[in-house]
């Protein structure tokens, strides 16, 4: 699953579907709804998490990653809720309204489904890995940051020497983080480029525009 934690694998939607609705909503299109939701569920707690860890006001790198980490997080939640699902279904709405038959609407119904899963990269592999790999980092983050808060805390009055070392392998372990979203962002930036350019995915220009904004992943920046 998207992110470090086991248990979103284990959580999914059920709805008891009334008759006739499973001639709508069948147990395939569930299955569906369900890869959508736990895909939203990663990206809503990794934002979640990102807000809420404690990080010391001297810290300024950890505070410059995470504002990065935050923003790529964001950026890509806001497209599958706003740029996808909300115009999908508003779509829906107007094929339903507009629909003459039952057939119509199961239709209505099927091109909702495909294109929010399409256009939630849950048919793009490559791009779902990448995906996978930046958000590891929000989490590892967000872990790394807990335990060094934690270790302060139990450290009381350690000597000055142990802070000075604890420091050093904070910075350390920031620096690696950093250089590790770097190289997750513009892999994913590469794979949306190419699904981009090979027409599979036209909508994405607005998502790659607002996730590398100046170039500032990509290094094309001024």
């Amino acid at each position: 699953p998207l992110g470090a934690d086991a248990w979103f694998s284990c959580i999914e939607l059920s709805y008891k579907v009334p008759w006739p609705l499973p001639l709508v909503i069948t147990q395939g299109s569930l299955e569906q709804y369900n890869r959508v939701f736990k895909l939203l569920l990663a990206f809503r707690h990794a934002s979640f998490e990102l807000h809420r860890v404690d990080l010391p006001r001297s810290d300024v790198s950890a505070w410059a990653l995470r504002a990065q980490l935050s923003h790529f997080v964001s950026q890509v939640l806001l497209h599958f809720q706003q740029d996808v699902i909300e115009v999908a279904f508003h779509k829906m709405l107007q094929l339903i309204e507009a629909s003459s038959d039952f057939s119509q609407l199961v239709a209505a119904h099927e091109e909702f489904l495909s294109t929010v899963t399409t256009q939630c990269f849950l048919r793009a592999p490559e791009l779902q890995r990448a995906l996978a790999a930046a958000l590891r980092i929000a989490v590892l983050f967000c872990q790394a940051s807990q335990n060094a808060a934690e270790a302060v805390s139990a450290g009381g009055g350690r000597d000055r020497f142990a802070a000075i070392v604890a420091a050093g392998v904070r910075a350390a372990e920031i620096r690696k983080l950093q250089s590790d979203l770097t190289t997750a962002v513009r892999a994913v930036l590469r794979v949306m480029t190419t699904l981009q350019a090979q027409g599979m995915h036209a909508h994405l220009s607005q998502l790659l525009l607002r996730l590398d904004y100046n170039g500032f992943f990509s290094g094309q920046g001024a």
